[in-house]
């Protein structure tokens, strides 16, 4: 962790309505722990569009997760622009091979690093938030998604090729633009 004053760290965590007795007690280690951590603050759950707004403020979305699927707090961060900063878990290389963020491969040395890098960068970077915006465009938008669907559909034949001869007299599918 940075232990310069400058850098902030805001854990939000996402909890549930009703905190089991174990739940309770791991959240008063963390705020406990959090509490002897100059720069780092645990705060209370928030909606999600109030957390949506944070996030549009933050230097970078941090993630410590070994594995997982791909997380969607990602995905949201990257339509607002906020890189990530990842210490293990990158899905499928994506957040190295498409400069997303900074994914440290396991290495402590690389995250501390990668988060002094995104904090120093934090003011310039118009580039970055275009990357990002254009990655989600293209990737993970409705209209990306819906191509791929297609795509996958068409190569496993449950639909015809856009390009395949219509039959005499069949209409034209609603996403066909003929």
């Amino acid at each position: 962790m940075l232990t310069s004053p400058d850098a902030r760290f805001v854990l939000i965590p996402l909890l549930p309505p009703d905190l089991t007795e174990e739940q309770s007690d791991l959240l008063a280690q963390l705020e406990a722990a959090a509490a002897r951590t100059p720069n780092l603050a645990v705060e209370s759950s928030l909606s999600h569009g109030a957390l949506m707004g944070r996030l549009g403020r933050a230097v970078a979305v941090v993630n410590t997760s070994l594995f997982e699927g791909m997380p969607n707090t990602f995905i949201e961060a990257w339509s607002l622009g906020v890189p990530v900063l990842t210490l293990s878990f990158d899905p499928d290389d994506v957040v190295r091979t498409n400069a997303l963020g900074v994914a440290a491969g396991g290495s402590w040395e690389r995250f501390v690093g990668g988060a002094r890098e995104l904090w120093e960068g934090r003011l310039e970077r118009d580039g970055l938030s275009s990357r990002l915006l254009a990655y989600v465009r293209e990737t993970h938008a409705t209209e990306a998604v819906g191509r791929q669907w297609d795509a996958l559909l068409e190569r496993l034949g449950a639909v015809p090729r856009r390009d395949a001869p219509r039959p005499p007299g069949d209409r034209p599918l609603a996403r066909d633009p003929a």
